[in-house]
C-alpha cells in the first residue's frame, strides 16, 4: 500500500486509506535517515507499507492488539510526477488496487485538477495519484 509520513510532534506517522498509523520500530536504518532527509525538504515523504499486528500480552485479561505500518520502500521528491520511473510506478501499480479517487494507471499525459501538475495515467483520470491519495486520507 502507498501512503505519506509527517512528522506529528517528535514522532513520525504514516497517513494512509487505512487509517493513521505508527511506524514499526522494524523499519530498516536507512529507510529511517532517508524519511528524515526528505521529510527536511518536503514536509512529507511518500513510501510503500505493509500492516502488520502487534500483541502486547499481560494477563489473559489484558491482551492489546495494535497495527503499524512496515515500511517497504521510500519514494523520492518524483512520485506520482511525469518524471518517476516508470519501473518503480508499474511495480506500485501491481500491489495497489485502482481507481483511487480521480486516478487510475494509464500510458497518458494528464493535468492533475488540483495540483495542475503533469502525471501519466489512463486518459479520463483527473488527478495524479498523490492529489487523489491526499484527498482520501484528509
Amino acid at each position: 500500500m502507498v501512503g505519506k509520513v509527517v512528522k506529528k510532534e517528535n514522532s513520525f506517522v504514516l497517513l494512509s486509506v487505512v487509517g493513521n498509523l505508527p511506524i514499526s520500530y522494524k523499519t530498516n536504518k536507512d529507510f529511517e535517515n532517508k524519511i528524515k532527509n526528505l521529510i527536511s525538504i518536503n514536509n512529507e515523504v511518500w513510501v510503500e507499507f505493509v500492516v502488520e499486528s502487534i500483541s502486547i500480552k499481560g494477563n489473559e485479561h489484558n491482551i492489546i492488539d495494535y497495527d503499524v505500518a512496515v515500511i517497504e520502500f521510500v519514494y523520492d521528491e518524483a512520485f506520482s510526477t511525469i518524471n518517476e520511473n516508470v519501473s518503480i510506478a508499474t511495480k506500485r501499480y501491481e500491489k495497489n488496487i485502482y481507481p483511487v479517487g480521480g486516478f487510475a494507471p494509464g500510458f497518458y499525459t494528464c493535468k492533475c485538477v488540483d495540483c495542475k501538475g503533469y502525471f501519466v495515467g489512463d486518459k479520463q483520470s483527473s488527478q495524479c495519484e498523490k492529489c487523489a491519495i491526499n484527498k482520501i486520507i484528509k
